[in-house]
């Protein structure tokens, strides 16, 4: 993949990229030197071409264009045993360096900051969102979005999921989408950070969830009732011991039941038609990609917004956001996000 171009004099240029190598994206550096300046030019063109990233969807077509993209990153410093914000340097940065991308990074301070930051950044400014921690920041830059008063618009805008928490399924699953070999039991912000350099972008609906105590939520995961959802919010006090926390309060809860909790429900669902992919799925330790079918990967182009969009009024609230007449009846509500760029590029 390749992710920049830099020119060190009219006649030489040096490419950065990262194919994969034994299974893992490792960096090359590539310097080209030309017999003259109308061929130095040509490939420059055609490599200009080859690389162009798509506008972003939350910007009008008609808007000027920058010459360098911007992205807002927000990173939890307290996010995976509080190694979020090395990863970033050490890992993050410097590929958003190499890429040319001008950034702006935020430290979240406290719950629901996030959240805060994506009701009042200015879209125009930026071309995507990269947050740097685990799911429940995505949740909180979503409800952010759904809160402003031209949310139909912030919703466009590209959200980058880059692995830095103790829970990173979006993450992971942007990856399966998009084929890309990744560690899920291992740190793939490397993967991640490529993707906003070259990115191509995919729609994720968002669900309404209303429950009695916290009232009405985004979703974009899954939703878990009884044991393994109490195991998971149980689990938070031992939140230093990483992704063996979960163990721990596992065998602490199953160990005291049925005195803790008792739970009764009663369960509606759809059956999934399609008996092939039913039985090539059925609940397995890993899934390989290949037995969904290609085209259950396969996803309708995102548009840009039009000149025409008006903003509405602000949400106080989940409730007001999610009763927005015009999500409901046009069914927007869903976000981007950022993936993998599917072109290669041959250089013979």
């Amino acid at each position: 993949m390749l992710i920049s171009l830099i020119f060190l004099c009219s006649a030489e240029l040096l490419l950065i990229s990262y194919p994969i190598i034994n299974g893992k994206r490792s960096p090359i550096s590539l310097k080209v030197c030309f017999d003259n300046d109308s061929a130095s030019d040509e490939w420059l063109i055609f490599l200009k071409n080859a690389t162009k990233v798509p506008l972003a969807p939350h910007i009008p077509m008609s808007n000027f264009r920058r010459k360098r993209r911007r992205i807002l990153v927000i990173v939890n410093p307290f996010g995976g045993q509080q190694k979020a914000w090395k990863m970033w340097q050490e890992i993050v940065k410097p590929i958003f360096i190499a890429a040319q991308l001008d950034y702006k990074v935020i430290k979240t301070e406290c719950v629901k900051h996030a959240r805060t930051i994506a009701n009042v950044v200015p879209l125009d400014d930026y071309d995507a969102l990269a947050v740097m921690s685990g799911d429940g920041l995505i949740s909180e830059v979503i409800e952010g979005f759904l809160l402003r008063p031209d949310r139909e618009r912030a919703l466009k805008m590209p959200i980058a999921h880059i692995p830095g928490g103790t829970s990173n399924a979006l993450a992971a699953s942007i990856c399966f989408q998009c084929n890309e070999p990744f560690a899920p039991r291992g740190i793939f912000c490397l993967e991640a950070a490529l993707m906003v350099a070259r990115p191509r972008y995919l729609p994720l609906r968002i669900c309404h969830v209303q429950t009695e105590k916290d009232g009405d939520r985004s979703m974009f995961l899954s939703i878990t009732w009884g044991l393994v959802a109490d195991i998971d919010i149980g689990s938070e006090r031992f939140r230093w011991a990483g992704m063996v926390r979960l163990h721990m309060e596992a065998i602490i809860r199953i160990a005291q039941l049925p005195s803790v909790a008792r739970y009764k429900a009663r369960v509606s669902y759809l059956p999934i038609s399609d008996e092939k992919l039913k039985r090539a799925t059925r609940l397995r330790h890993i899934v390989a990609r290949k037995l969904f079918g290609e085209d259950h990967f396969k996803y309708d182009e995102i548009s840009n917004i039009g000149e025409e969009f008006k903003s509405g009024v602000k949400a106080d609230d989940m409730s007001e956001a999610f009763r927005d007449a015009d999500l409901l009846e046009n069914r927007r509500v869903r976000i981007n996000l950022i993936g993998q760029m599917s072109k290669t590029i041959s250089l013979n």
